[in-house]
């Protein structure tokens, strides 16, 4: 197997589960290969992979699977992991949280037929996603960032989920949580986190569009 010294994503061009994981070597500028052509032509490599399933992080002869463990590992080559077991076991938390932000939504993706996807994410709108969000204020409290002045694994997964929660349209705006705000706002300059965000890769959990009044 090729080594890959240069961390390689094989994963499609959207914004989904590899964007954590993306998002943390770039806080720390590290550069990356994302490998498009090879989940474009899926299932070929299927059965190349640990799991059958995408995404898949290929660097130094590994070939890592799950986003979870990709995200942690990615922390760890960007310097984002904390080296205290107090600040571990907080990225790590949050991290978790933030999994279950983004599992909500995926439910609410796979719902059913239109109409009950947008039920769906009306009832994550109206009360889960607020009170996750409302826990992420409260962890925060008045600090620059979750480790206090500098940003770490906890902080970019916040980010993540966040960033793909607003772009996802669900009717609770991050404009409601202003320290979450600023946050993000610190956040997106790290690195080249803003590279990424300017390139606006299409979102794979969305708010279906609702039915437009034809006048008669």
């Amino acid at each position: 197997m090729t080594e890959f010294t240069k961390p390689t994503f094989i994963y499609w061009k959207i914004a989904a589960r590899a964007q954590r994981p993306m998002l943390m070597l770039r806080a720390g500028s590290v550069l990356y290969t994302w490998d498009d052509a090879t989940a474009n032509a899926w299932p070929a490599a299927k059965n190349d992979q640990p799991f059958g399933q995408l995404p898949v992080l290929l660097h130094n002869g590994r070939r890592i699977a799950q986003s979870g463990t990709i995200t942690r590992y990615c922390a760890r080559v960007a310097g984002l992991w904390p080296q205290t077991e107090d600040g571990s076991l907080r990225a790590d938390m949050l991290i978790e949280h933030c999994n279950d932000i983004y599992t909500m939504m995926a439910k609410a993706k796979y719902a059913g037929d239109v109409g009950l996807q947008r039920k769906a994410w009306e009832e994550l709108a109206e009360k889960k996603y607020p009170e996750h969000v409302a826990w992420l204020v409260n962890m925060l409290g008045t600090d620059d960032y979750f480790g206090g002045e500098n940003a770490d694994a906890g902080d970019i997964a916040v980010f993540s989920v966040l960033n793909m929660a607003e772009r996802a349209g669900i009717e609770c705006p991050l404009s409601k949580f202003q320290t979450l705000v600023k946050h993000s706002q610190r956040v997106s300059q790290l690195g080249t986190i803003n590279e990424y965000l300017t390139a606006s890769h299409p979102v794979y959990l969305q708010v279906p569009e609702k039915e437009k009044n034809i006048a008669e």
